[in-house]
C-alpha cells in the first residue's frame, strides 16, 4: 500500500505543481456589517477640552467578550513638535508603541517642524493638510491614512524643516496617531522600498518547480527518517535514517538561504497534503512490513529526486539553484545507492 501511495505522489507531483504555480485561487470573503463609529465631541472653537468617543472590546473573568463605549478624555493642549502651534494631546504609552490622539482646531497650523518620531496618522473626522519642502501640499481626511517619516531634515533657503500642517475647513480635525521607535522606511519612500522587493529575482518555471518539489521534500524525509531511525528492523536502516534526517535538515538550511533572496512562490498546498499522506501511512506499519515498504519508498524517492536535481542542473536558469543543485547532486547519488543496498540485503534470504 505505502509502496503504491509513494509511486502515486511521485507521478503526480509535477500535474500538483502545475495547479499550484497557475495561481492562487481568490476566494470571495465575508464581510460583517458595523454601526458607524460615534462621532467626536469636539468645541469648534478649541478652547475647551475635547473627547473622542471609541468602542473598547474586553473580556471578563469568565472569558466572555463584551464591548463598552469608552472616550478619550485626559486631553493636554501642548504643541507635539516645536515650533508646531499648541493642539489637544491625548497619550497612552505602551512598551514598543505610543498612540496619540490629537485634536486640531479650526484654523489651527502648524508652521514648519519635523515629525517628532515616525507616525502613522489615521485622521478620524475633519480634513487636515500637509505641505512639504518640495512645494506639495496634500489635503487628507477620513480613511487617507499618511506616514510622517520627515526626520532629520536639512533647512532650506528659507530656513524650512520637515513639513507645514493645518486643519482645512470649519471643522476641527481629530487624528490617531502611532508612533514607532524606528522608521520602517529608512530615508526612502514606500515607492523606493517597493522597488527594492521587486528587485528580487523572480523564478522560471523550471527553477520554480525545483524549489516548490526540494522545499517539500525535505521535511517529509525528515520525518520520515525519525520514523524508522525507531522502527527500522535492523541497524543499517537506522544509520540510513538518520543520515536522511541530518543530510536533508542541512539541504533545507541552504535552500531557504537562497530562496530569501529571490521572489516568493505560491505555497505547494496540494503537495503537502500528498507527503502528509505518506507519512500518515508509514505510521501504520510495523515490524519486517515496514522496512520493505520503507526501503522501497526510499528507492523509488531517491530516483526521482535525483532526477529533479539533474533536470535543474541541465534545464534551469537561476545560477544560485543550478549551483545549489550541482553541488547536491552527488549526495543525493550516493543516497541512491545506499537504499538500493538496503534493497538488496532485505532481498537475501
Amino acid at each position: 500500500m505505502l509502496r503504491r501511495t509513494y509511486r502515486l505522489v511521485l507521478a503526480g507531483a509535477l500535474a500538483l505543481a502545475s495547479v499550484v504555480l497557475a495561481g492562487a485561487v481568490d476566494y470571495p470573503r465575508a464581510r460583517a456589517e458595523t454601526p458607524e463609529a460615534p462621532m467626536p465631541h469636539v468645541a469648534a472653537t478649541g478652547k475647551d477640552k475635547p473627547t473622542v468617543p471609541y468602542w473598547h472590546v474586553w473580556t471578563d473573568e469568565k472569558g466572555v467578550s463584551h464591548q463598552k463605549r469608552c472616550e478619550w478624555s485626559q486631553f493636554k493642549l501642548q504643541s507635539i513638535s516645536e515650533p508646531a502651534a499648541p493642539s489637544w494631546l491625548d497619550k497612552l504609552s505602551t512598551p514598543g508603541a505610543t498612540v496619540l490622539v490629537v485634536v486640531q482646531p479650526v484654523g489651527w497650523v502648524g508652521e514648519w517642524h519635523e515629525n517628532p518620531k515616525p507616525q502613522w496618522i489615521i485622521p478620524l473626522s475633519g480634513r487636515w493638510f500637509v505641505e512639504t519642502m518640495d512645494g506639495k501640499r496634500v489635503e487628507m481626511g477620513p480613511g487617507e491614512v499618511s506616514f510622517g517619516g520627515d526626520q532629520n531634515t536639512k533647512p532650506d533657503a528659507q530656513g524650512r524643516k520637515g513639513h507645514r500642517s493645518g486643519t482645512v475647513g470649519n471643522q476641527p480635525s481629530v487624528n490617531l496617531i502611532v508612533q514607532l521607535e524606528k522608521d520602517p522606511f529608512v530615508n526612502q519612500s514606500c515607492g523606493a522600498q517597493d522597488s527594492t522587493t521587486n528587485m528580487k529575482t523572480q523564478l522560471g518555471p523550471v527553477d520554480t518547480y525545483f524549489v516548490t518539489q526540494t522545499s517539500l521534500g525535505t521535511p517529509f524525509q525528515t520525518d520520515a527518517g525519525r520514523i524508522a531511525q525507531k522502527r527500522g528492523g535492523t541497524q543499517a536502516i537506522r544509520s540510513y535514517a538518520e543520515l536522511m534526517v541530518s543530510s536533508h535538515i542541512e539541504v533545507n538550511n541552504a535552500l531557504e538561504g537562497i530562496t530569501k533572496r529571490k521572489a516568493p512562490i505560491p505555497p505547494p498546498t496540494l503537495l503537502r497534503a500528498a507527503y502528509g499522506t505518506i507519512i500518515s501511512t508509514l505510521e501504520a506499519e510495523k515490524g519486517p512490513r515496514f522496512d520493505v515498504e520503507y526501503v522501497r519508498g526510499q528507492v523509488a524517492y531517491q530516483k526521482a529526486n535525483a532526477a529533479l536535481y539533474q533536470h535543474e542542473v541541465d534545464n534551469g536558469t537561476d545560477p544560485d539553484l543550478k549551483a545549489f543543485a550541482r553541488q547536491t547532486l552527488p549526495k543525493i547519488q550516493d543516497h541512491l545507492e545506499r537504499a538500493l543496498e538496503l534493497e538488496r540485503e532485505l532481498k537475501t534470504p
